[in-house]
C-alpha cells in the first residue's frame, strides 16, 4: 500500500526539530538584535546623571 512512501516516524521528528531550530535561532537573532540596537542607545545619548530619581529617593 505504501510503496516509495517514507515511513511516517522519520520526517516527523526532523520537521519539528529543524521547526524549533529555526524558531529559536529566531528568537535568538531577535533578541540579540534588540539588545544591540538598546546599546547603540545608550551609547548614543550622552550620560545623563539620574537627578530625578536621588530627588525622588531624598524626598
Amino acid at each position: 500500500s505504501d510503496c516509495g512512501h517514507p515511513r511516517p516516524l522519520e520526517p516527523a521528528p526532523a520537521g519539528r526539530l529543524r521547526g524549533w531550530i529555526l524558531t529559536t535561532a529566531f528568537l535568538v537573532a531577535l533578541a540579540g538584535s534588540a539588545l544591540a540596537i538598546a546599546h547603540l542607545n545608550d551609547l548614543a545619548k550622552p550620560p545623563q546623571e539620574p537627578r530625578s530619581e536621588k530627588a525622588a529617593a531624598s524626598e
